[in-house]
């Protein structure tokens, strides 16, 4: 009698070719960041904020500002109310012009510009300015200025007419003491950045006047760490810095 066939054995899939895997290996790399990379762009179109858009045409106010370097923020009405400069050293003296007489503009953000004192003159008439940033970066070491801001002690004399101003910075500009003596006069001003300047111990007591300060940065200046002590017991409520000895 004639045997029954065994069964075959099964037989052993064939490997896929090496650079069939290489491919699934690198899809499954490219996917996810894809996704991460996709999903950072969305968020970031979510969160920017809205501004309504106005034909340069119908608004030649816009066009002086963008052909100076401008870049400006409107509300719904089409009042301007932040005003940056993306082309810093494309912005004069002059050109300052256009900020006169601004009856909403909230923020003033003049860094890395090459403007000198009398550009400043023509920051007047300002009834709601909050913050104005003049000078250099407001950040120590990582971003250093290329150019350091051209003003003097007088700069700051139309600056203490702007009596709503809330955020002020100085930061790498040849101010000294004798322009500090004049920052009292700003009541509301709540944050000042004069790091970087030609500030010294003789500061401290304008300085100490100015009680509605919440942020004081006084990082690569020649005030002591002893001066820096004496102003945060005048000063119980302000964050200072730097907060070691080290300047």
């Amino acid at each position: 009698m004639p045997l029954p066939e065994s069964p075959s054995e099964p037989k052993r899939p064939e490997r896929e070719p090496w650079r069939i895997e290489l491919l699934i290996v690198f899809l499954a790399i490219l996917m996810p960041a894809t996704v991460i990379v996709a999903g950072g762009l969305i968020l970031n179109w979510a969160v920017r904020p809205t501004v309504p858009v106005v034909h340069d045409e119908q608004n030649p106010l816009v066009r002086k500002f963008r052909h100076v370097g401008f870049e400006i923020g409107r509300d719904h009405e089409d009042n301007i109310q932040v005003i940056t400069t993306p082309n810093p050293l494309l912005v004069t003296d002059r050109d300052l012009a256009l900020v006169t007489g601004l009856p909403e503009l909230r923020v003033l953000d003049l860094r890395g510009t090459q403007i000198t004192d009398a550009a400043l003159e023509h920051l007047k008439d300002l009834p709601q300015i909050q913050e104005l940033y003049v000078g250099g970066s407001v950040v120590t070491d990582t971003e250093p200025t290329l150019f350091h801001a051209r003003f003097t002690d007088h700069a700051v004399d139309p600056l203490v007419k702007l009596t709503t101003l809330k955020v002020l910075s100085l930061a790498k500009t040849d101010i000294g003491d004798p322009a500090v003596a004049q920052l009292p006069a700003l009541p509301q001003l709540e944050v000042l950045f004069l790091l970087g300047t030609k500030v010294t111990d003789d500061c401290v007591e304008s300085l100490a006047q100015m009680k509605s300060l919440r942020e004081l940065y006084l990082q690569e200046t020649a005030v002591t760490p002893a001066a820096l002590e004496k102003l945060r017991a005048e000063l119980p409520d302000t964050k200072i810095l730097p907060l070691d000895e080290s300047m």
